[in-house]
């Protein structure tokens, strides 16, 4: 309805003139669009105990990273060990002797790295298969699925890396164990740097894999809203705490666990 302000008399919306004096009519003002309700639909289900055989992949999985990574530091400093008690320096020819009895107890701790590795492949390969599953509920595990396959190539490299190495090295502790030889002269550039190489590419493809590896874990930490991976999955970078930061998220796998049990348990008593 509309009122002419010069007589006060009531006309139709469609009027544009008062039917009593003439005068225009004020225009109406255009009618406001209905407001429009958009259903905010959440871009990833919230966890369910539909979860749990994942997450006790989880648990697997940080498990056997903590073996790996405790013998792969025990190699390490067996290694350091055999190698600080058997090199000799003589300041005054300038020249380095390493003992050849050595060469076995090195043999045995690359033996003791490949199965850290060989325990940290199955690890990883489990992290792989959490990611694959929980990537058809959130897509942000897709490229921590991908990478985690990037690690585990990377990690049988440095198996055979390992193993080239300490060949290397035993033919390295042969030559400087020889009269008249100097360093520079056994050093063998040309093997050097293959071995060197190799142990490097690998060592660079695991890396890379690896943190896809933790950034699915601390996604993890992110989307059950407990602490322990996230902090488990930084301390996993570094060494001879990185076994700390698995025992965390093996931990932190059962505290998702009981959550998504007592969430489970709830829901099959609601429904009943």
């Amino acid at each position: 309805m509309k009122i002419c302000l010069s007589c006060g008399q009531v006309a139709e919306n469609t009027d544009a003139f008062c039917p009593r004096c003439g005068k225009p009519l004020p225009i109406s003002a255009a009618a406001s669009p209905a407001p429009v309700y958009v259903l905010q639909v959440p871009s990833s289900p919230p966890p369910s105990a539909d979860e749990l055989p994942a997450m006790a992949r989880f648990g697997t999985a940080s498990l056997l990273g903590m073996i790996a990574f405790l013998v792969s530091t025990a190699s390490g400093v067996m290694a350091i060990i055999y190698l600080r008690g058997a090199i000799l320096i003589n300041t005054t020819t300038h020249t380095v002797k390493i003992s050849s009895n050595v060469i076995p107890l090195l043999w045995v701790s690359a033996g003791v790295e490949a199965v850290s590795l060989a325990i940290l492949i199955g690890s990883l390969y489990h992290y792989r298969q959490v990611f694959v599953d929980l990537r058809a509920r959130a897509s942000t595990f897709s490229t921590p699925a991908t990478l985690s396959g990037l690690a585990m190539a990377g990690a049988a490299l440095l198996i055979i890396g390992s193993f080239v190495e300490v060949q290397y090295t035993a033919g390295l502790i042969g030559c400087l164990n020889q009269p008249g030889v100097t360093t520079a002269s056994c050093a063998g550039g040309g093997a050097a740097v293959a071995s060197l190489g190799l142990v490097g590419l690998a060592a660079i493809v695991f890396f890379i894999g690896l943190i896809g590896v933790l950034i699915g874990v601390w996604r993890i930490g992110v989307r059950y809203r407990t602490e322990l991976p996230r902090i488990g999955s930084v301390l996993s970078i570094f060494p001879y705490v990185n076994w700390i930061g698995m025992l965390l998220n093996y931990l932190g796998a059962a505290e998702i666990r009981s959550r998504l049990q007592g969430a489970g348990a709830s829901g099959s008593g609601g429904a009943g």
